[in-house]
């Protein structure tokens, strides 16, 4: 038993760090989450299927999800990071378009 909850202590020292280098933590990573779909803390609830208080003591920093709900924050982060990544791509390719059409700038 002793081994299994030094494993868990090494799991929980793992700092998670975005791709500047920041700290991720959990309210980052709603709040990031309720930006990039545009939803309210009351959507993310009920997407979770959670009590609006528990996933506002996520949001708010009070209290961390359990490992069922953090998997499930996790992914929804991934859809959230590639749905931004993608606005962001369409975003430049309509830019390059003006640029090279300026027809596309009146329309």
């Amino acid at each position: 038993m002793a081994r299994k909850k030094s494993q868990t202590e090494k799991l929980y020292n793992i700092k998670l760090c975005s791709e500047l280098g920041q700290e991720v933590n959990f309210p980052s990573i709603c709040k990031f989450i309720r930006e990039a779909f545009q939803v309210s803390q009351l959507d993310m609830a009920q997407r979770l299927e959670v009590e609006l208080g528990s996933y506002q003591q996520w949001e708010y920093g009070k209290r961390e999800p359990s490992s069922k709900y953090a998997i499930n924050l996790y992914l929804m982060y991934l859809q959230a990071k590639q749905e931004i990544d993608q606005k962001k791509n369409e975003s430049s390719k309509t830019t390059e378009n003006q640029l090279q059409d300026p027809l596309a700038i009146a329309s």
